[in-house]
């Protein structure tokens, strides 16, 4: 049983995050992707711990099984302005988070997650360049095929990489396509 004093960070984490009704779309997308991200980073979250954050913040939970380990579980803020996608629950590579909205760009994106990343990681050097140190910004060289090269951060147990681009299929950096989808590899 867990003891509630341990449990009151979290229940006052969800409380905040979760936007009200009268907010705008785009206020409760924003409010959405802060807390999916900042709850992908804080603590060196595993998939579990993830799955009953999300879940506990009353995100809806879908699963989607393509077979050989890969599974895919989805999360879906009640308002549906955004969308977290947990890659690595049981599976032996590193969990990585996915948080969708159509509600921010990916210019916007870009410092929101960098700001939001600071904070949790309060103290990490952030580099704004790929692990190979690489850089791709928005419309920029190479951002057809590639997502915009983001941010890496070196922390104790781990490096974790946070890069952004266009929702869907294929990857992208552009300022001119809606919506931004954030890829935390942790």
């Amino acid at each position: 049983m867990t003891p509630l004093r341990l449990l009151a960070p979290v229940i006052a984490a969800i409380a905040c995050a979760l936007p009200a009704a009268a907010q705008s779309p785009v206020a409760q997308a924003g409010a959405h992707v802060q807390f999916a991200l900042t709850e992908c980073l804080r603590n060196y979250r595993t998939p579990e711990q993830l799955h009953d954050i999300f879940t506990q913040a009353g995100m809806g939970h879908s699963i989607e099984d393509f077979g050989g380990g890969e599974i895919i579980h989805w999360y879906d803020a009640p308002d549906q302005t955004a969308f977290v996608a947990v890659v690595g629950l049981g599976g032996a590579n590193g969990p990585e988070c996915r948080i969708t909205t159509n509600h921010i760009s990916v210019t916007a994106m870009l410092p929101f997650a960098r700001s939001v990343a600071a904070r949790v990681m309060s103290g990490v050097t952030i580099a704004d360049t790929s692990p190979e140190g690489q850089v791709i910004l928005p419309d920029g060289p190479g951002s057809d095929g590639e997502f915009c090269t983001g941010f890496h951060m070196l922390v104790p147990r781990s490096m974790i990489w946070v890069q952004v681009g266009n929702p869907g299929n294929e990857a992208y950096c552009r300022s001119s396509l809606e919506g931004a989808i954030i890829r935390v590899l942790l």
